[in-house]
């Protein structure tokens, strides 16, 4: 059976003993609960695991601290994610943390609600998602016999929003203008596979990273070393209507093949024009350079609107590079299902292809054509369940 101590800081000490497992706790009055519940709790879920042979120990968890953990995160697990030049961010953020000394079996809910609630007055819930994952990502990844302390807090943010952008004929038109007619003061200096890669973009549904190489810097030797993901030369098969490209390492871990319409096959040949190497990346930029790019190219595009007379203050509003990615499989559904949808964009599951398959007015008034074609047959052909309207008004 547990043992209580009831402390004179209003905290209350649990303490098991069984079948050799010896370990204690102590709570704090905590989201309308008082310490002796909290206790009683943590000792019948210590005791139910011992019996189920699922123990551990919570030492490590008060023994170490937050930064600590942080630090074992990125350097045993963090770094090997494709997606750790992103990640690093979120895990120095939380290393200027208030509480970033704490043991992490002081984390409380209460410390990670205020978090949430600071970070409200900046960013949207979806981000504050994305911050509160690195917490816990520590805890799924190394075993500190405590639950994740942030899990109730990140239970309280609202549903990450399901992004339904298209673009529409109007804004591609002044997008891409802006896009091939950079402006620059210097057209040495110009990024002149920027419209090449928005286009290949938008043609096959491939990511920014699928697209262009991603490259990181050494901070001690300056050298910068470009990875092997993104779409190389030596990858690309032109073979007329049969054209297709190999990509190694996408995002989820696979390789898959793309393939490619006339207008991504021309996309590859202009960059050839620029530099004809027959091995590397087909465009010889930066993810950095594409981003930057598109942003200036997507406010120049906004501002020619405008200066024509536009008046649509949700021109370009809100769309962003990857919304490309959205566009492409959401042109595409109108002919393909989504089996070869999935392959078609790389995703694993169709729950996950369903997110970016939207449809807009002309899908809509398409599919209305489509029902009225149906429907008028189906009147023809004496179908009784088809309503018809009478001809004649009741007396």
């Amino acid at each position: 059976m547990p043992t209580f101590q009831n402390r004179a800081d209003n905290g209350c000490t649990a303490r098991i003993r069984l079948k050799g497992h010896v370990d204690s706790m102590t709570f704090y009055p905590s989201a309308g609960k008082t310490a002796r519940q909290l206790a009683e709790k943590w000792a019948r879920d210590e005791e139910e695991k011992i019996l189920e042979g699922n123990f551990v120990s919570a030492k490590k968890a008060r023994k170490t601290t937050l930064t600590q953990a942080l630090d074992d995160y990125e350097n045993n697990f963090a770094k090997k994610l494709k997606g750790y030049h992103i990640e690093r961010y979120r895990i120095e953020a939380w290393r200027l943390w208030k509480y970033k000394d704490s043991k992490l079996s002081e984390l409380s809910e209460a410390m990670f609600n205020e978090y949430r609630d600071d970070r409200r007055l900046y960013v949207k819930d979806g981000s504050i998602r994305l911050d509160l994952a690195v917490i816990t990502a520590i805890f799924s990844n190394t075993r500190y016999g405590i639950e994740n302390p942030a899990a109730p807090t990140i239970s309280t943010l609202a549903p990450t929003e399901k992004r339904d952008r298209r673009l529409f004929k109007t804004e591609q038109t002044y997008l891409l203008d802006a896009l091939f007619n950079t402006q620059c003061s210097d057209p040495k200096r110009a990024n002149e596979y920027l419209p090449l890669v928005a286009i290949f973009a938008i043609e096959t549904a491939c990511r920014l990273s699928e697209i262009v190489p991603r490259t990181s810097k050494n901070k001690e030797t300056g050298k910068t070393t470009v990875h092997t993901t993104g779409l190389l030369r030596e990858n690309v098969q032109i073979d007329g209507n049969k054209s297709v490209a190999r990509i190694f390492d996408t995002k989820n871990g696979t390789d898959r093949w793309v393939p490619l319409t006339p207008a991504a096959i021309e996309a590859y040949r202009r960059a050839l024009e620029i530099d004809p190497s027959l091995r590397g990346p087909v465009f010889r930029t930066t993810v950095s350079a594409i981003k930057q790019g598109w942003q200036r190219a997507k406010k120049r595009a906004i501002n020619e609107f405008f200066k024509d007379g536009g008046t649509d203050i949700k021109f370009l509003a809100n769309f962003r590079f990857h919304d490309l990615r959205h566009e492409a499989a959401s042109r595409w559904k109108k002919y393909f299902d989504v089996i070869k949808l999935k392959d078609l964009t790389g995703h694993k599951d169709i729950r996950s292809l369903s997110r970016y398959l939207h449809s807009d007015e002309d899908d809509v008034k398409e599919m209305a054509k489509e029902m009225s074609e149906i429907q008028n047959q189906n009147v023809a052909a004496g179908d009784k369940k088809m309503i018809v309207f009478p001809t004649k008004k009741r007396a």
